[in-house]
């Protein structure tokens, strides 16, 4: 059994004078990265590793929600997850460790909203800043994470 949480970063600075990999959270977005780590926190959420874009909202989203979790997490940057359709996330979930029963994993749209809905197997509204979708897979390697493999178990978004 494995369980992975999808995280849409939280609400970011616009572009101007800035390149997009440079956007920082607004003050709005890390309150929504709080709510988002509260409301896995109370729904007995527990993970070490989140894995994020290399870009600074998501990596800023990644921090504020492990500093909830847990005060050890393992954070993982990768450059595959900056704007990634479908096959690069199922290429970085396909070769996670299977050590690791519960991934948080934070991106950016439009690629987690469809990965989201590929996983599912049945469409999915697109995630807003700071949502989650959170999926359990009968499966006993992440290599058989894949189309219709996910069951949706739990779901959230900011009211901030």
């Amino acid at each position: 059994m494995r369980e992975l949480y999808l995280i849409r970063h939280g609400n970011a600075v616009p572009e101007q004078p800035l390149t997009d990999h440079q956007r920082a959270l607004t003050d709005s977005g890390i309150a929504e990265a709080i709510q988002a780590a509260e409301f896995l926190q109370k729904h007995g959420v527990v993970s070490q590793t989140l894995i994020h874009s290399d870009a600074l909202r998501t990596t800023m989203t990644a921090e504020t929600i492990a500093k909830t979790l847990n005060p050890h997490p393992i954070l993982l940057s990768s450059a595959m997850l900056y704007n990634a359709p479908v096959e690069k996330w199922q290429e970085v979930i396909n070769e996670l460790d299977d050590q690791l029963i519960t991934v948080i994993a934070v991106g950016h749209n439009l690629g987690i909203s469809r990965f989201a809905t590929y996983l599912h197997g049945d469409f999915l509204p697109e995630m807003q800043t700071c949502s989650i979708y959170g999926f359990q897979f009968d499966v006993d390697s992440w290599r058989d994470v894949g189309m219709g493999t996910g069951q949706l178990i739990l779901q959230f978004s900011p009211t901030v």
